[in-house]
């Protein structure tokens, strides 16, 4: 487990797999951390954050968290407790993919646990395949406080039939900022400009599609194709192809480029 106390970290181009801790399987950061081209893999928390587990500042560019398990929030978790300053995690072209929670969510939960309110926005990210005994997507948790979570550009389709997006008690929110999509009704919360829900994404499984970390590649006539909004979007996807291809950007960490060789045994969902 990579531990960053309250410190400045930047880490690029690395892969932190295979921990194992009561608490932050792979990453424990309660400082100031930015995560660039980075893998997060096959990590295991008993308790929360198989993946990610961060009471401080965080940024995730151009990374990959897959294959983590937990007892709650397998691939990150971002909480405040206690603290002056709230939590935040700013999440752009980001795989979070294939993570297992034993309770939720397999993907995205951020919690208060009656401190500053934390803060998560995930623009322009792919959060799919991932699986929990409830709510294996996204989670806000209002355990004592004010907890957001913004979504733009942003794709979640979990691996089971759980729903896709929640929201659990009364201070707990997730906001849409337009232009995401769900395989299910997203729990009611998309109801921004380019919203889509109710659609099977047609992605790819997790591999390497160019660029330096694993990605899920949008399959032809994917909804995701064109159906993002160019403001405010990354000049390039999580594998540096540039921004739009096509008419508008796509929805999630990849821009497809037509560049992937379909073969069989190769499809996702």
């Amino acid at each position: 487990m990579l531990n960053v106390g309250d410190v400045s970290a930047y880490l690029t181009g690395l892969t932190v797999a295979n921990g194992f801790a009561a608490y932050a399987g792979g990453i424990n950061n309660y400082g100031t951390l930015t995560i660039e081209r980075a893998v997060v893999s096959g990590n295991h928390a008993d308790v929360n954050g198989g993946g990610i587990h961060s009471n401080g500042a965080l940024t995730i560019i151009d990374s990959t968290i897959s294959g983590n398990n937990a007892g709650w929030a397998a691939g990150l978790f971002v909480y405040s407790s206690g603290d002056a300053s709230p939590s935040s995690a700013l999440v752009t072209n980001t795989t979070i993919s294939d993570n297992v929670a034993v309770n939720f969510p397999g993907g995205v939960e951020a919690v208060n646990f009656g401190s500053s309110a934390p803060r998560v926005r995930l623009t322009n990210c792919t959060v799919a395949g991932n699986m929990a005994g409830s709510q294996a997507g996204v989670v806000a948790v209002d355990q004592g406080g004010e907890v957001d979570i913004e979504l733009q550009n942003t794709l979640v389709a979990n691996g089971d039939a759980t729903p896709s997006i929640s929201a659990i008690n009364a201070n707990a929110y997730v906001v849409s900022l337009g232009n995401n999509l769900t395989s299910d009704a997203g729990g009611g919360f998309l109801v921004g400009p380019g919203d889509q829900t109710n659609l099977a994404p047609r992605l790819m499984k997790l591999a390497d599609y160019g660029g330096p970390t694993p990605t899920r590649y949008p399959k032809p006539g994917s909804p995701l194709i064109d159906a993002g909004n160019d403001a405010g979007t990354p000049k390039a996807d999580q594998r540096g192809v540039a921004r739009p291809v096509g008419a508008h950007v796509d929805i999630g960490a990849v821009e497809a480029d037509g560049t992937v060789v379909f073969a069989d045994g190769f499809d996702g969902s």
